[in-house]
């Protein structure tokens, strides 16, 4: 049996009451709404020991985009195994900066998915 990791990323938005395409920051995001979570995908690794582990489950990461395009106060908000929450952090901790942030500080949340698939 062989076991490789699969990753499945999906964007939501909490923007204060304001629906997330208003927000317009993930249009402006380098390469569109869909490249970060492109990023984000081709960036995470599976942790080897999560893997050995057969640790699977979901994190949610949230974050606040700030009025120059930076992140801040990254924080898990949904805990799954230690490892994976790690290297979900580590991965929002490189996302590249927006030329041009939203007029007000958003917070974004997303859930990234751990799941490993058995082939036979």
């Amino acid at each position: 049996m062989i076991q490789y990791g699969m990753l499945c990323i999906m964007l939501s938005a909490a923007i204060s009451g304001v629906a997330q395409s208003k927000s317009g920051w993930l249009d402006r995001f380098p390469g569109g709404a869909d490249s970060l979570q492109r990023f984000v995908q081709g960036h995470l690794v599976y942790p080897d020991t999560a893997r050995a582990l057969s640790r699977e489950g979901k994190v949610i990461v949230s974050f606040h985009v700030k009025t120059d395009g930076t992140l801040s106060d990254v924080k898990v908000t949904k805990h799954s195994h230690r490892l994976l929450d790690a290297e979900v952090l580590r991965v929002m901790g490189t996302v590249p900066r927006c030329r041009v942030g939203p007029p007000d500080t958003i917070t974004y949340r997303i859930p990234v998915v751990f799941m490993l698939r058995r082939d036979l």
